[in-house]
């Protein structure tokens, strides 16, 4: 199961390894990629992808009645484990952001040979599948870039009521995900939760969504369990709205990700750091639902706060 992939001495420490885990069976060979762990503070990431591989060994010791293999999975649990030994995003020798060095390059920094072995390893694979966190509060739910009738099918997969079609920005193209879909993969992005901390509650949600979501791509299967049918509403970013601060300081939010809020319902307040005077106070532009929200409170003038999804308008997306 376990596979050591990379290994690499360092300027400052212990060798670095980078390990896959991979379990194939029946005739049915496509392949299921899962990657977690890009920065060190995606520890929800991590603890669903510790979950992944202890089901999906059962699985494969026979512990887990009626489900099997039926085709080729490989999970990345962990790759920029220098930053989680760190406890920070990133590697503080290089900060080098490891979604933004793709595809890697094999005689590069140290990140970015471990970028060059996971896009390596992955590239022919059938479907993509990316555990991410990003600076903000994630309501859970499904990311897809350049989305199509076929990405669009997979998301349903997993059961999470939103999907966000997400622009293409020059950044972008340096990420996995990119890089994926422009070898063929089929690629989307799980998230949900915050940094630096595990909800266990949401982990074991969204492991029970990436099973149904296996079951749906064939990689897996019971015998009866089949996969589930669920609504789902696709936004793209025409159905987003973003709420700036107008000041810099710090920022108190008053509402949760996943309330539906009204417009001209209160957000927060920015209170000067000095004086602890509220400056402004943030109400909710449109009706919305709320997606995301800053976790950081210490905040910049014209910074994101929140984003909310307001009516779906692109009605057209089912069934293609």
């Amino acid at each position: 199961m376990k596979e050591k992939i990379f290994s690499l001495q360092p300027p400052l420490g212990e060798p670095v390894h980078l390990y896959k885990n991979v379990w194939t069976g029946g005739s049915f060979r496509e392949t299921l990629s899962i990657v977690g762990g890009l920065q060190g503070d995606q520890l929800n990431g991590l603890y669903i992808a510790s979950q992944l591989s202890r089901f999906l060994q059962r699985v494969e010791e026979g512990g887990e009645p009626g489900y099997s293999i039926t085709g080729k999975i490989q999970l990345f649990p962990l790759v920029n484990m220098l930053a989680v030994q760190s406890g920070s995003r990133l590697w503080h020798y290089d900060n080098l952001d490891t979604d933004m060095a793709f595809p890697g390059n094999p005689k590069g920094e140290v990140i970015e040979r471990l970028c060059d072995t996971i896009y390596k390893h992955t590239a022919e694979s059938e479907y993509g599948l990316l555990l991410y966190a990003d600076d903000y509060e994630q309501f859970p739910h499904i990311q897809i870039q350049r989305a199509n009738r076929s990405l669009r099918d997979m998301a349903r997969g997993f059961g999470l009521k939103i999907v966000r079609e997400i622009d293409l920005f020059p950044c972008r193209k340096l990420k996995l995900i990119h890089h994926w879909q422009d070898n063929g993969v089929r690629a989307l992005l799980l998230t949900g939760g915050k940094n630096n901390s595990i909800d266990y509650p949401l982990c074991d949600n969204l492991f029970l969504s990436v099973v149904n979501f296996m079951l749906t791509m064939g990689v897996l299967s019971h015998r009866e369990r089949k996969e589930r049918e669920h609504q789902v509403d696709f936004y793209t970013q025409r159905d987003e709205c973003v709420v700036v601060s107008a000041h810099a300081g710090l920022f108190l939010p008053s509402v949760r990700v996943g309330d539906l809020l009204k417009e001209g319902q209160k957000i927060g307040e920015l209170r000067d750091i000095y004086s602890g005077e509220t400056i402004v106070k943030l109400t909710a532009p449109k009706n919305g639902f709320l997606v995301t929200l800053r976790n950081h409170p210490v905040v910049y003038e014209r910074e994101p706060l929140a984003t909310l999804l307001t009516e779906p308008k692109p009605r057209w997306h089912w069934p293609f």
